[in-house]
């Protein structure tokens, strides 16, 4: 073997270096077969393409590359290159049981199912068995388990083979016949020829069951036919994990770690080994690495949460965990590590909202409670402090101290509470803390003039300080908006100002006062005097955005939020403002350009953020960009209906009815109640036909008034398609008045022609297009109904067009063909150039530039893509007249005639050019 391997180098070292240039084709095709047969992959591969480059046309290299591509478990290339082969007139029985195989490899279930379906009977008969797996699997993958079921009771009896007993099995357990199931798993393990698909069903199928060993078997066994099927390699990994084996699990994961060390899924695994064996820091490490590469998902939150709080890394504990908190069980481990980090991290809101809603009877609530109640106290939050040490004490009669006893006596309504706590005072009279505590305990039961007794021996204590004077006088215009007038409420908070300029409180008081009265000139000094000090109060930055609005100055707005989300670069809040300004101002790349870096650089991110993302993603990125931002949104946000409604709503757009049913009914899962996805639905139905469902979704739904143009708008719709055009008309007018959106414009458009009003058809497109020049559809549609009339408006828009999509091969062929029938050959053969460049073995388009460039200087080489494109499709008579013509207009009079003769008896529509030609050949 290795002086073979010797003489295989210096072979093509010969060829590279010998009179011939470069291998053939057939010499690359040899030369791949040697390296597989040496298990050199990799290289085969890359011989294999060059093979491809050589002549594209290479029907063995193909096949044989799609081989290799299965074999690797890489579906969806194996697919392309099968797709390409049947182009290439690879026979149907050859290709066919490799197409399954690939496209259930790439998960492509429903097209596996359709495309048997569509196999030539012969061909389906022939590898029956193999095929009714295939198709019976899919469905178990898509969750259709009464199609699997009917559609195996349906086959006709097939004999015994690997492939009948694997569909034996997938018959068991649509059943749900354990023990049989059970039986036929182990048969189908026990067979040393089974096939890898086999395998993986088993062992898909016994981790769900929770029976790991058989599992892991037949993953083991399947992993030796498919090595780098990555899927079942963590499912081994995971089933080794379950099953006790953690030292297997180890050394799989490490395998899998060294091979794609940015893979989310080996990472999770690695992370969830990791904390199975507490080694916290590793699994904190490999968890926020899942988080970084793939974003926030449960499992991998739920792991870095746990890893830090157990390594002592409170904040990011509850980083990770604050998010799913809502989506843990109750009596969760998590559930209580997450309130521990509240009260450490003295969240006093969160940990209240919690504390007060969860029912947890144990000691350990008992202090996080206390705890709780006393921050909620001391910050001046009396009520809700009383309740959690109420509860507190309903669950630990000791509490915790004799302190928190004295403070729950207040607040629990005990009519001793207030007097034990002014005998405190009275022991300890410089204690002015505790009187701001009596007196906001005071103002929230009303008792306004003895708080302001307390309140006044504060302000003029010996001891006082700037900081007990100024919460002195906050409470005390606390008491005047409760019981006073509003100039005595300014006169308090002018007070304070004299004091104490920097006070926030005051200054907001005043701003909001001039911005009521439309001042924003008053407003934008107290803003400012608040900004000096708190560069990033929320608040304040957001009256100073509508002062300057108000002030006329609305190009000083994005530098004033700049200065503000630079002085805190982790304030979500601020980062959006400005995000969302620079969006609504029409900078929506630089908004994304925000966005994005909020993305990297925060660490938790709102709804707000993801709704915002979507909306600017969908305009300056590319349609994948747009689903991935929703399908992140929907993954943050388990529990939000709105990114299933927008999926679902793209989907509907592009007819993909399946995937838009699926979104509604878990959205309508979610929120059965939801007037959106009600009328989502009706439109779901209205789309795919169902026209009386649809009627009956509609007649039941009450709908209040700001869906009521929506469901108006649905009905018309509905009208429409059966066929009541006049009664669609004002409806759809009404809904499209009120929402122009493309879809409604398109629809009225339609009606408009159906009623025979084709100019006030052109005539909305064009008012449509005037006010919503990004809606490119619309100027593509308009495009169209002027291709007859006016073709030059036609064009001008199809080049406006181009703008938005410049790679559209329909508007480019629509601009090369109206160029060339009015004669602007130049322009017709550049676009006839650019549709080449996208595909360069279309029959059409090569016509196409032939014919554009038979009337420039080109004519040898418009002789040649004539030839192509006749070539390609010699069955066109267009295509033969045209490369004809081209011929004779060469002078190549007999090479015109021996095509001319190979037309045989044209339609009477070809027969005038068709003589015309035949004339031209004789003269």
């Amino acid at each position: 073997m290795k002086y073979l391997n010797i003489i295989t180098a210096l072979t093509v070292s010969g060829l590279l270096v010998s009179g011939c240039s470069k291998p053939s084709p057939e010499e690359l095709l040899a030369e791949a077969k040697l390296q597989l047969s040496q298990g050199q992959d990799k290289q085969a591969i890359i011989t294999l393409k060059n093979a491809i480059v050589e002549d594209s046309r290479q029907l063995e290299a193909r096949l044989l590359l799609a081989k290799i591509y299965l074999s690797n478990g890489d579906g969806l290339s194996a697919v392309k290159e099968l797709k390409r082969s049947s182009s290439l007139g690879a026979k149907e029985p050859i290709i066919a049981g490799l197409m399954v195989e690939a496209l259930f490899m790439a998960q492509e279930f429903q097209s596996l199912i359709d495309y048997v379906d569509e196999l030539m009977p012969a061909t389906r008969e022939a590898q029956q068995s193999e095929f009714l797996f295939y198709q019976a699997f899919s469905y178990l993958e898509l969750g259709k388990l009464e199609a699997a079921k009917r559609l195996i009771q349906r086959a006709p009896a097939l004999p015994d083979s690997e492939y009948s007993l694997a569909t034996e099995y997938i018959f068991a357990l649509v059943n749900d016949e354990k023990e049989t199931l059970e039986k036929l798993g182990e048969r189908i393990i026990s067979v040393d020829s089974v096939f890898a698909d086999a395998l993986w069903l088993v062992g898909k199928v016994s981790y769900i069951q929770a029976d790991y060993a058989m599992s892991v078997q037949a993953l083991s066994r399947f992993e030796q036919q498919r090595p780098q099927f990555l899927p079942a390699a963590f499912l081994l990994a995971k089933a080794l994990m379950q099953s006790g084996n953690v030292e297997g699990a180890g050394q799989k994961v490490d395998v899998l770690l060294a091979a794609n060390p940015d893979e989310p899924v080996t990472n999770l695994l690695a992370a969830t080994l990791a904390f199975q064996t507490k080694k916290y820091d590793k699994a904190f490490e490999y968890a926020t690495k899942t988080i970084q590469i793939s974003g926030n998902n449960a499992q991998s939150q739920l792991i870095a949460g746990l890893s830090a709080y157990f390594t002592g890394d409170i904040e990011s504990a509850f980083y990770y965990l604050d998010p799913i908190e809502s989506l843990l069980s109750e009596g969760h481990v998590a559930k209580r590590v997450y309130l521990a980090t509240l009260v450490k991290l003295q969240k006093t809101d969160k940990a209240f909202k919690f504390l007060s809603s969860e029912d947890m009877q144990d000691e350990h609530t008992s202090v996080l409670l206390d705890r709780t109640g006393l921050q909620l106290i001391v910050s001046g939050d009396a009520n809700r402090g009383q309740q959690l040490l109420e509860k507190s004490r309903s669950l630990n009669e000791l509490a915790s101290d004799g302190y928190y006893q004295g403070i729950a006596k207040l607040l629990t309504g005990d009519e001793d509470g207030l007097q034990i706590l002014k005998n405190l005072v009275t022991a300890n009279p410089n204690d002015l803390f505790a009187k701001l505590s009596i007196a906001s305990v005071l103002i929230s039961e009303g008792q306004f003039e003895e708080a302001e007794q307390y309140l006044a021996a504060v302000e003029n204590a010996e001891f006082a300080t700037d900081q007990t004077t100024q919460v002195a006088w906050q409470l005390n215009a606390k008491i005047a908006r409760a019981t006073g007038t509003p100039d005595q409420v300014a006169t308090a908070y002018k007070n304070m100002l004299t004091r104490f300029p920097a006070n926030v409180e005051a200054n907001l008081f005043f701003a909001f006062e001039a911005l009521k009265s439309n001042d924003g000139q008053a407003a934008m000094p107290f803003v400012e005097k608040i900004l000096s000090d708190n560069p990033a109060n929320q608040q304040a930055v957001l009256f100073g955005v509508v002062a300057l609005q108000q002030m006329g100055e609305t190009d000083k707005v994005l530098p004033f939020l700049q200065k503000a989300r630079t002085s805190q670069p982790d304030n979500e809040t601020l980062q959006l403002m400005y995000a969302e300004t620079l969006y609504r101002q029409g900078n929506a790349a630089s908004a994304m350009t925000a966005l994005d870096a909020m993305y990297a650089n925060l660490k938790t991110l709102s709804k707000r953020y993801w709704q915002l993302n979507a909306e600017v993603t969908k305009q300056v990125k590319s349609i994948d960009a747009y689903l991935d931002a929703l399908r992140q949104w929907g993954e943050a946000y388990p529990d939000d209906i709105a990114p299933l409604y927008r999926l679902a709503e793209f989907f509907l757009a592009a007819r993909d009815f399946d995937k838009a049913k699926t979104l509604i009914d878990k959205a309508l899962n979610m929120a059965p109640e939801d007037t959106a996805i009600q009328l989502q639905y009706a439109d779901w139905q209205i789309e795919t036909r169902q026209l009386n469902e649809a009627r009956l979704t509609l007649a039941g739904m009450e709908v209040t008034d700001i869906f009521a143009t929506a469901k108006l708008g649905l009905e018309g719709k509905l009208d429409y398609f059966a066929g009541r055009y006049d009664a669609a008309l004002p409806k759809v007018a009404q809904f499209y008045a009120d929402k122009p959106t493309i879809q409604y414009a398109t629809l009225m458009r339609a009606l408009l022609f159906k009623l025979n009003r084709k100019e006030d058809a052109r005539s909305l497109l064009s008012k449509h297009l005037s006010e919503n020049p990004d809606h490119n559809v619309i100027r593509i549609l308009l495009a169209n109904d002027l291709y007859e009339i006016d073709p030059q408006a036609a064009i001008d828009l199809f080049e406006a067009s181009l703008t938005y999509s410049a790679d559209n091969e329909v508007v480019l062929y629509s601009l090369a063909s109206l160029a060339l029938e009015h004669g602007q050959y130049d322009k017709a053969t550049n676009y006839a150039a650019q549709l080449l460049a996208l595909n360069k073995d279309n029959s059409k388009y090569l016509n196409l530039s032939g014919k554009a460039l038979l009337n420039t200087d080109e004519d040898r080489l418009a002789v040649k893509r004539l030839k192509q494109a006749f070539e390609l499709s010699k069955e066109n008579v267009i295509y033969a007249m045209d490369y004809a013509e081209g011929l004779l207009k060469t002078g190549d009079k007999q090479a015109a005639i021996e095509v001319i003769n190979g037309i045989g008896k044209p339609l009477p529509a070809f027969r005038n050019r068709l003589d015309s030609l035949i004339a031209q050949s004789q003269d």
